[in-house]
């Protein structure tokens, strides 16, 4: 099987929303200390592991609290440049919405899941996620965050991923089971973690992450075996809408 999201769009080329690899980059986290977040390489991951619709100019809005649209004023963000709805708050209930203009289509049996980005923090916002059965949906995603500060001016800034979505199969979750073990049950779990304690006592205040699983070794510089080889970054396809 050759596995593909195929992206019908509303607008015509030249206006159409750009689809991309989610970035690395979080403004929390560069403003952490020399960059320290980004060294959590668990963390940049994750945050670049998916497609995202990013921001293309600043959208902010206040949410006064009640339940109706109007209750909500966007201020500035709701049309692209090409007068297309991009954001708005039709739904109420301190809901704004993010449209992506275009219907999707996957293989047979695969969803799209629409989430937040991971590790985007948009102060007074929420967002919220839908599986969305994109081998048959007659109708175009979005994306909804839920405003939670009545009264707070939110800001989503220019060239956040307000938009983002994996692909996942229908049944891949019903096809795992959970198991419950102690952890003196497999040595070879039980090792490694009671030396990896001792480790992060002994540099506690230091280098505790020690770039260790960065490099995919143990503290000990050791290699443990596994089937596949150790990742540190996702390069996922990426075709330009308008060309």
């Amino acid at each position: 099987m050759s596995f593909y999201i195929k992206w019908y769009h509303i607008s015509p080329k030249g206006q159409r929303l750009n689809i991309v690899q989610s970035p690395i980059n979080r403004q929390w986290m560069d403003d952490t200390s020399k960059g320290y977040a980004y060294r959590c390489l668990p963390m940049t991951f994750a945050s670049q592991h998916g497609w995202a619709l990013l921001a293309p100019h600043d959208v902010q809005a206040i949410w006064e609290g009640g339940d109706h649209a109007d209750s909500m004023t966007i201020i500035c963000g709701r049309y692209t440049d090409h007068d297309t709805v991009f954001a708005d708050n039709g739904t109420g209930n301190g809901i704004l919405t993010f449209h992506i203009n275009a219907v999707p289509r996957t293989p047979p049996g695969w969803n799209l899941w629409i989430m937040p980005a991971p590790n985007l923090v948009v102060p007074g916002a929420s967002p919220l996620s839908a599986i969305i059965e994109t081998d048959w949906s007659p109708s175009s995603p979005t994306m909804n965050w839920k405003f939670t500060d009545p009264g707070r001016l939110v800001t989503f800034r220019k060239g956040d991923p307000v938009f983002f979505f994996v692909p996942v199969h229908k049944t891949m979750i019903q096809e795992f089971a959970m198991e419950h073990y102690s952890i003196d049950d497999d040595p070879n779990v039980l090792k490694p973690l009671r030396e990896f304690e001792r480790f992060r006592a002994d540099t506690a205040g230091g280098e505790v992450f020690g770039r260790h699983y960065i490099k995919g070794k143990l503290h000990d510089n050791s290699t443990p075996s596994w089937p596949h080889e150790h990742v540190t970054k996702t390069k996922l396809s990426v075709v330009d809408p308008n060309q």
